[in-house]
Protein backbone atom coordinates (compact mmCIF):
# COMPACT_ATOMS: atom_id res chain seq x y z
CA UNK A 1 0.00 0.00 0.00
CA UNK A 2 1.33 3.51 -1.35
CA UNK A 3 2.19 4.99 2.22
CA UNK A 4 2.83 8.69 2.31
CA UNK A 5 4.83 8.67 5.63
CA UNK A 6 8.14 6.64 4.82
CA UNK A 7 9.77 8.73 7.70
CA UNK A 8 8.96 12.44 9.08
CA UNK A 9 10.98 14.61 6.59
CA UNK A 10 9.62 12.89 4.03
CA UNK A 11 6.15 13.50 5.31
CA UNK A 12 6.52 16.94 5.64
CA UNK A 13 7.82 17.44 2.45
CA UNK A 14 5.04 15.44 1.01
CA UNK A 15 2.59 17.25 3.08
CA UNK A 16 3.98 20.78 1.81
CA UNK A 17 3.72 19.98 -1.67
CA UNK A 18 0.23 18.57 -1.33
CA UNK A 19 -1.05 21.64 -0.05
CA UNK A 20 0.90 23.82 -2.72
CA UNK A 21 -0.56 21.04 -5.50
CA UNK A 22 -4.20 21.84 -3.90
CA UNK A 23 -3.79 25.79 -4.78
CA UNK A 24 -1.61 25.48 -7.81
CA UNK A 25 -4.57 23.22 -9.49
CA UNK A 26 -7.23 25.48 -9.15
CA UNK A 27 -4.92 28.59 -9.57
CA UNK A 28 -4.04 26.48 -13.33
CA UNK A 29 -7.67 26.65 -14.28
CA UNK A 30 -8.36 29.99 -13.05
CA UNK A 31 -5.33 31.60 -15.09
CA UNK A 32 -6.38 29.73 -18.23
CA UNK A 33 -10.11 30.70 -18.09
CA UNK A 34 -9.60 33.75 -17.22
CA UNK A 35 -6.57 34.30 -20.51
CA UNK A 36 -8.61 32.59 -22.83
CA UNK A 37 -11.61 34.75 -21.85
CA UNK A 38 -9.68 37.96 -21.52
CA UNK A 39 -8.26 37.54 -25.47
CA UNK A 40 -11.23 35.27 -27.01
CA UNK A 41 -8.24 33.71 -29.05
CA UNK A 42 -6.25 29.83 -28.15
CA UNK A 43 -3.13 31.30 -29.83
CA UNK A 44 -3.29 34.54 -28.32
CA UNK A 45 -3.05 32.35 -24.91
CA UNK A 46 -0.64 29.84 -25.68
CA UNK A 47 1.73 32.73 -26.87
CA UNK A 48 1.48 34.37 -23.70
CA UNK A 49 2.17 31.19 -22.04
CA UNK A 50 5.49 30.48 -24.17
CA UNK A 51 6.55 34.13 -23.46
CA UNK A 52 6.18 33.47 -19.75
CA UNK A 53 8.25 30.06 -20.06
CA UNK A 54 11.40 31.29 -21.84
CA UNK A 55 12.67 33.39 -18.57
CA UNK A 56 12.40 30.45 -16.65
CA UNK A 57 13.95 27.71 -19.19
CA UNK A 58 16.93 30.05 -19.47
CA UNK A 59 17.91 30.15 -16.18
CA UNK A 60 17.00 27.32 -15.78
CA UNK A 61 20.45 25.37 -15.79
CA UNK A 62 22.09 27.77 -13.55
CA UNK A 63 19.12 27.33 -11.30
CA UNK A 64 20.38 23.70 -10.98
CA UNK A 65 23.58 25.09 -9.71
CA UNK A 66 22.47 26.55 -6.86
CA UNK A 67 19.73 23.76 -5.50
CA UNK A 68 23.51 22.25 -5.29
CA UNK A 69 25.38 24.55 -3.76
CA UNK A 70 22.99 25.85 -1.46
CA UNK A 71 20.63 24.98 1.22
CA UNK A 72 18.12 22.68 -0.71
CA UNK A 73 15.49 22.83 2.74
CA UNK A 74 16.22 26.25 3.38
CA UNK A 75 15.74 26.85 -0.98
CA UNK A 76 12.10 24.70 -0.83
CA UNK A 77 10.55 26.62 1.85
CA UNK A 78 11.69 29.93 0.89
CA UNK A 79 10.36 29.62 -2.69
CA UNK A 80 7.07 28.49 -1.43
CA UNK A 81 6.33 31.59 0.60
CA UNK A 82 8.07 33.60 -2.80
CA UNK A 83 5.09 31.91 -4.76
CA UNK A 84 2.26 32.74 -2.36
CA UNK A 85 3.72 36.74 -2.30
CA UNK A 86 3.74 36.73 -5.54
CA UNK A 87 0.04 35.11 -5.79
CA UNK A 88 -0.87 37.23 -3.25
CA UNK A 89 -0.57 40.53 -4.98
CA UNK A 90 -2.32 39.35 -8.31
CA UNK A 91 -5.16 38.71 -5.83
CA UNK A 92 -5.14 42.14 -4.67
CA UNK A 93 -4.86 43.46 -8.52
CA UNK A 94 -8.15 41.15 -8.77
CA UNK A 95 -10.28 41.71 -6.06
CA UNK A 96 -9.55 45.97 -6.45
CA UNK A 97 -10.63 45.42 -10.57
CA UNK A 98 -7.23 46.10 -11.60
CA UNK A 99 -5.81 42.98 -13.23
CA UNK A 100 -4.50 43.37 -16.81
CA UNK A 101 -2.65 41.13 -18.62
CA UNK A 102 0.85 42.16 -18.51
CA UNK A 103 -0.09 41.37 -14.63
CA UNK A 104 -0.68 38.30 -15.64
CA UNK A 105 1.96 37.45 -17.86
CA UNK A 106 4.91 39.08 -15.86
CA UNK A 107 3.45 36.93 -12.46
CA UNK A 108 3.61 33.67 -14.47
CA UNK A 109 7.25 34.35 -15.36
CA UNK A 110 8.12 35.17 -11.59
CA UNK A 111 6.35 31.90 -10.89
CA UNK A 112 8.48 30.13 -13.98
CA UNK A 113 11.90 31.03 -12.29
CA UNK A 114 10.84 30.80 -8.50
CA UNK A 115 9.87 27.22 -9.69
CA UNK A 116 12.41 26.52 -11.58
CA UNK A 117 14.86 26.99 -8.47
CA UNK A 118 12.29 25.16 -5.84
CA UNK A 119 11.62 21.82 -8.54
CA UNK A 120 15.61 20.69 -8.93
CA UNK A 121 15.84 21.53 -4.88
CA UNK A 122 12.90 19.61 -4.00
CA UNK A 123 13.56 16.71 -6.78
CA UNK A 124 17.10 16.22 -5.19
CA UNK A 125 16.18 16.08 -1.24
CA UNK A 126 14.05 13.36 -1.76
CA UNK A 127 16.61 10.44 -2.41
CA UNK A 128 18.32 11.66 0.38
CA UNK A 129 15.52 11.77 2.76
CA UNK A 130 13.97 8.14 1.59
CA UNK A 131 16.93 6.00 0.43
CA UNK A 132 17.73 4.85 -3.15
CA UNK A 133 15.83 1.48 -2.33
CA UNK A 134 12.77 3.37 -1.32
CA UNK A 135 13.16 5.74 -4.53
CA UNK A 136 10.42 4.20 -6.72
CA UNK A 137 8.06 4.16 -3.71
CA UNK A 138 8.96 7.84 -3.34
CA UNK A 139 8.38 9.05 -6.63
CA UNK A 140 5.12 7.07 -7.01
CA UNK A 141 3.75 9.29 -3.83
CA UNK A 142 4.38 11.92 -5.24
CA UNK A 143 3.09 11.24 -8.34
CA UNK A 144 0.10 9.89 -6.26
CA UNK A 145 0.15 13.14 -4.68
CA UNK A 146 -0.74 14.89 -7.84
CA UNK A 147 -3.19 12.17 -9.23
CA UNK A 148 -5.22 12.80 -5.80
CA UNK A 149 -5.15 16.61 -6.01
CA UNK A 150 -6.02 16.44 -9.42
CA UNK A 151 -9.35 14.67 -8.93
CA UNK A 152 -10.62 17.52 -6.98
CA UNK A 153 -8.32 20.15 -7.15
CA UNK A 154 -9.11 21.37 -11.06
CA UNK A 155 -12.60 20.68 -10.42
CA UNK A 156 -12.94 22.99 -7.54
CA UNK A 157 -11.16 25.68 -9.31
CA UNK A 158 -13.81 25.09 -12.14
CA UNK A 159 -16.52 25.47 -9.34
CA UNK A 160 -14.99 28.20 -7.69
CA UNK A 161 -14.12 30.67 -11.07
CA UNK A 162 -17.75 29.98 -11.51
CA UNK A 163 -19.25 30.53 -8.98
CA UNK A 164 -17.09 33.58 -6.42
CA UNK A 165 -14.98 34.62 -9.52
CA UNK A 166 -11.04 34.24 -10.10
CA UNK A 167 -9.96 36.69 -7.39
CA UNK A 168 -11.11 34.17 -4.68
CA UNK A 169 -9.49 31.32 -6.42
CA UNK A 170 -5.76 33.19 -6.88
CA UNK A 171 -6.57 33.91 -2.36
CA UNK A 172 -6.42 30.14 -2.23
CA UNK A 173 -3.79 29.11 -3.84
CA UNK A 174 -1.69 31.88 -2.07
CA UNK A 175 -3.01 30.63 1.01
CA UNK A 176 -1.76 27.42 -0.17
CA UNK A 177 1.53 28.04 -0.93
CA UNK A 178 2.07 30.00 2.33
CA UNK A 179 1.03 26.51 4.06
CA UNK A 180 2.76 24.46 2.38
CA UNK A 181 6.22 26.67 3.28
CA UNK A 182 5.09 26.39 6.78
CA UNK A 183 5.28 22.48 6.70
CA UNK A 184 8.63 22.78 4.89
CA UNK A 185 10.34 24.56 6.90
CA UNK A 186 9.92 21.93 9.99
CA UNK A 187 11.81 19.40 7.43
CA UNK A 188 15.30 18.06 9.31
CA UNK A 189 17.73 17.85 6.18
CA UNK A 190 21.53 17.89 6.08
CA UNK A 191 22.83 20.20 4.11
CA UNK A 192 26.62 19.23 2.11
CA UNK A 193 28.69 22.28 1.30
CA UNK A 194 29.72 21.58 -2.26
CA UNK A 195 33.57 22.57 -2.51
CA UNK A 196 33.66 26.00 -2.49
CA UNK A 197 37.03 26.68 -4.79
CA UNK A 198 34.67 25.42 -7.53
CA UNK A 199 33.16 28.52 -9.41
CA UNK A 200 29.34 28.14 -10.81
CA UNK A 201 30.34 27.82 -14.15
CA UNK A 202 32.56 24.76 -13.87
CA UNK A 203 29.61 23.13 -11.71
CA UNK A 204 27.28 23.61 -14.30
CA UNK A 205 29.79 22.18 -17.17
CA UNK A 206 30.40 19.11 -14.67
CA UNK A 207 26.62 18.21 -15.09
CA UNK A 208 26.94 18.69 -19.15
CA UNK A 209 30.05 16.16 -19.34
CA UNK A 210 28.45 13.69 -16.67
CA UNK A 211 25.25 13.89 -18.90
CA UNK A 212 26.91 13.24 -22.69
CA UNK A 213 28.96 11.03 -20.65
CA UNK A 214 26.31 8.64 -21.02
CA UNK A 215 24.90 8.83 -24.32
CA UNK A 216 21.96 6.63 -23.57
CA UNK A 217 20.34 8.99 -20.84
CA UNK A 218 21.17 11.90 -23.15
CA UNK A 219 19.28 10.10 -25.99
CA UNK A 220 16.55 9.53 -24.04
CA UNK A 221 16.03 12.78 -22.95
CA UNK A 222 16.64 14.39 -26.36
CA UNK A 223 13.46 11.99 -27.15
CA UNK A 224 11.57 13.14 -24.53
CA UNK A 225 12.32 16.39 -25.69
CA UNK A 226 10.65 16.00 -28.78
CA UNK A 227 7.11 14.92 -26.62
CA UNK A 228 7.33 17.54 -24.79
CA UNK A 229 7.29 19.44 -27.94
CA UNK A 230 3.89 17.68 -28.89
CA UNK A 231 2.79 17.83 -25.48
CA UNK A 232 3.46 21.78 -24.79
CA UNK A 233 0.20 23.70 -26.84
CA UNK A 234 -2.04 21.06 -24.98
CA UNK A 235 -3.01 23.36 -22.14
CA UNK A 236 -2.87 26.87 -22.72
CA UNK A 237 -4.15 25.78 -26.99
CA UNK A 238 -5.31 22.69 -27.51
CA UNK A 239 -7.81 21.70 -24.69
CA UNK A 240 -9.58 25.21 -23.68
CA UNK A 241 -10.85 25.44 -27.43
CA UNK A 242 -11.73 22.32 -27.50
CA UNK A 243 -13.91 22.46 -24.43
CA UNK A 244 -15.04 25.99 -24.91
CA UNK A 245 -15.46 26.64 -29.24
CA UNK A 246 -15.65 22.64 -30.17
CA UNK A 247 -17.91 21.06 -27.35
CA UNK A 248 -19.45 24.51 -25.94
CA UNK A 249 -19.08 24.21 -22.52
CA UNK A 250 -16.84 26.12 -19.71
CA UNK A 251 -14.81 26.35 -16.82
CA UNK A 252 -16.13 23.50 -14.78
CA UNK A 253 -16.05 21.17 -17.72
CA UNK A 254 -12.21 22.50 -18.73
CA UNK A 255 -11.50 21.51 -14.51
CA UNK A 256 -12.73 17.93 -14.83
CA UNK A 257 -10.71 17.31 -18.35
CA UNK A 258 -7.62 17.69 -15.40
CA UNK A 259 -9.68 15.71 -13.25
CA UNK A 260 -9.80 12.74 -15.22
CA UNK A 261 -6.38 13.15 -15.91
CA UNK A 262 -5.86 12.82 -12.67
CA UNK A 263 -7.88 9.66 -11.91
CA UNK A 264 -5.44 8.27 -14.77
CA UNK A 265 -2.47 9.41 -12.87
CA UNK A 266 -2.95 8.02 -9.26
CA UNK A 267 -4.09 5.35 -10.99
CA UNK A 268 -0.11 4.59 -12.51
CA UNK A 269 1.07 5.90 -9.51
CA UNK A 270 -0.63 3.14 -7.02
CA UNK A 271 -0.08 0.36 -9.94
CA UNK A 272 3.89 1.27 -10.06
CA UNK A 273 4.30 2.08 -6.07
CA UNK A 274 2.56 -1.69 -5.76
CA UNK A 275 5.21 -3.33 -8.06
CA UNK A 276 8.24 -4.27 -7.48
CA UNK A 277 11.68 -2.67 -9.24
CA UNK A 278 11.52 -4.03 -12.70
CA UNK A 279 14.22 -5.54 -14.35
CA UNK A 280 13.81 -3.71 -18.12
CA UNK A 281 12.01 -0.17 -17.44
CA UNK A 282 12.30 0.84 -21.10
CA UNK A 283 9.84 -1.64 -21.97
CA UNK A 284 7.42 0.02 -19.81
CA UNK A 285 8.59 3.27 -21.04
CA UNK A 286 8.34 2.31 -24.53
CA UNK A 287 4.22 0.59 -23.98
CA UNK A 288 3.02 3.77 -22.07
CA UNK A 289 4.47 6.41 -24.71
CA UNK A 290 2.27 4.22 -27.49
CA UNK A 291 -0.60 4.09 -25.10
CA UNK A 292 -0.74 7.91 -25.20
CA UNK A 293 -0.12 8.11 -28.72
CA UNK A 294 -2.94 5.85 -29.73
CA UNK A 295 -5.48 7.72 -26.84
CA UNK A 296 -4.99 10.77 -28.15
CA UNK A 297 -5.07 10.00 -32.25
CA UNK A 298 -8.87 8.17 -31.11
CA UNK A 299 -9.99 11.56 -30.24
CA UNK A 300 -10.65 11.99 -34.65
CA UNK A 301 -12.76 9.16 -34.27
CA UNK A 302 -15.12 10.14 -31.18
CA UNK A 303 -15.08 14.05 -30.80
CA UNK A 304 -17.12 13.86 -27.66
CA UNK A 305 -16.97 15.08 -24.00
CA UNK A 306 -17.33 12.09 -22.72
CA UNK A 307 -14.62 10.10 -24.60
CA UNK A 308 -12.20 13.08 -24.39
CA UNK A 309 -12.13 12.56 -20.34
CA UNK A 310 -11.62 8.73 -21.47
CA UNK A 311 -8.47 9.69 -23.46
CA UNK A 312 -7.35 12.09 -19.81
CA UNK A 313 -7.68 9.00 -17.98
CA UNK A 314 -5.75 6.48 -20.37
CA UNK A 315 -3.08 9.38 -20.98
CA UNK A 316 -2.45 10.04 -17.05
CA UNK A 317 -1.83 6.59 -16.11
CA UNK A 318 0.58 6.69 -19.18
CA UNK A 319 2.50 9.43 -18.58
CA UNK A 320 2.51 8.42 -14.86
CA UNK A 321 4.86 5.40 -16.18
CA UNK A 322 6.96 7.04 -18.12
CA UNK A 323 7.82 9.81 -15.72
CA UNK A 324 8.46 7.45 -12.69
CA UNK A 325 10.79 5.05 -14.46
CA UNK A 326 12.35 7.94 -16.52
CA UNK A 327 12.55 9.82 -12.42
CA UNK A 328 13.98 6.82 -10.88
CA UNK A 329 16.66 5.82 -13.53
CA UNK A 330 18.51 9.54 -13.61
CA UNK A 331 18.28 9.51 -10.14
CA UNK A 332 19.71 6.19 -9.94
CA UNK A 333 22.81 7.11 -11.61
CA UNK A 334 23.32 10.46 -10.33
CA UNK A 335 25.37 11.64 -7.25
CA UNK A 336 24.28 13.47 -4.68
CA UNK A 337 26.18 16.91 -5.05
CA UNK A 338 25.14 16.98 -8.55
CA UNK A 339 21.04 15.86 -8.39
CA UNK A 340 20.23 19.39 -8.51
CA UNK A 341 22.27 20.36 -11.66
CA UNK A 342 21.08 17.61 -13.50
CA UNK A 343 17.16 17.69 -12.61
CA UNK A 344 17.85 21.24 -13.90
CA UNK A 345 19.77 20.22 -16.99
CA UNK A 346 17.53 17.73 -17.84
CA UNK A 347 14.72 19.93 -17.77
CA UNK A 348 16.04 22.35 -19.91
CA UNK A 349 17.12 19.24 -22.39
CA UNK A 350 13.78 18.28 -22.42
CA UNK A 351 11.64 21.82 -22.34
CA UNK A 352 13.78 23.69 -24.74
CA UNK A 353 11.35 23.28 -27.58
CA UNK A 354 8.39 23.44 -25.66
CA UNK A 355 8.25 27.60 -26.55
CA UNK A 356 9.02 26.97 -30.46
CA UNK A 357 6.41 24.57 -30.14
CA UNK A 358 3.94 26.62 -28.64
CA UNK A 359 4.49 29.41 -31.07
CA UNK A 360 4.10 27.30 -34.11
CA UNK A 361 1.10 25.86 -32.92
CA UNK A 362 -0.25 29.29 -31.22
CA UNK A 363 0.40 30.80 -35.04
CA UNK A 364 -1.78 27.81 -36.84
CA UNK A 365 -4.52 28.66 -34.35
CA UNK A 366 -4.32 32.12 -34.99
CA UNK A 367 -4.57 31.66 -38.13
CA UNK A 368 -7.30 28.80 -38.70
CA UNK A 369 -9.03 27.89 -35.05
CA UNK A 370 -10.38 25.24 -37.16
CA UNK A 371 -7.13 23.04 -37.25
CA UNK A 372 -7.23 22.93 -32.84
CA UNK A 373 -9.59 19.98 -33.42
CA UNK A 374 -6.99 17.48 -35.32
CA UNK A 375 -3.89 18.72 -32.45
CA UNK A 376 -4.49 15.93 -29.99
CA UNK A 377 -4.19 13.52 -32.78
CA UNK A 378 -0.78 15.31 -34.21
CA UNK A 379 0.17 15.41 -30.67
CA UNK A 380 -0.52 11.35 -30.51
CA UNK A 381 1.53 10.40 -33.51
CA UNK A 382 4.81 12.27 -32.68
CA UNK A 383 4.32 10.84 -29.07
CA UNK A 384 3.81 7.52 -30.28
CA UNK A 385 6.62 7.86 -33.18
CA UNK A 386 9.19 9.41 -30.74
CA UNK A 387 8.52 6.46 -27.69
CA UNK A 388 9.42 3.71 -30.51
CA UNK A 389 12.44 5.48 -31.24
CA UNK A 390 13.73 5.57 -27.98
CA UNK A 391 14.32 1.78 -28.41
CA UNK A 392 16.92 2.50 -31.20
CA UNK A 393 18.91 4.61 -28.56
CA UNK A 394 22.24 2.39 -27.71
CA UNK A 395 21.93 0.79 -24.54
CA UNK A 396 18.50 1.30 -23.81
CA UNK A 397 16.71 -1.68 -24.23
CA UNK A 398 19.18 -3.06 -21.42
CA UNK A 399 17.52 -0.22 -18.95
Amino acid sequence: MINPFINKDFALLSIGQFTSMVGDSIHQVAIIWWLYNVTGSPGTTGLLTMAAMIPSLVLGPYMGVLADKLNRRRIVYGMDFCRSAVIGTITVLAFTGRLQIWHMVLSNILIGIIASLFTPAATAMVPSLVGIDRLQKAQSVIQAMQGMVGIFGPALGGLLVTTFGYATAFLINAIMLFCSGVSEVFITYHHASPDGGESDWNALMKAVRFTFGMPTILGVLLIFGIMNFALAPVGSVTVPYIIKTELGYGATELGLVMTFLSIGSITGSILMGTLKNPKRRSRLMVLAGIGVGVSLTSWLLRPTLSWFYTICVIAGIMMVIININAGVLLMSVTPDDMRGKMTAFTHFVVSFMSPISLAIFSMIAKADPNLVFYFPAVTGIIIALASMSMMLVKGFRHM
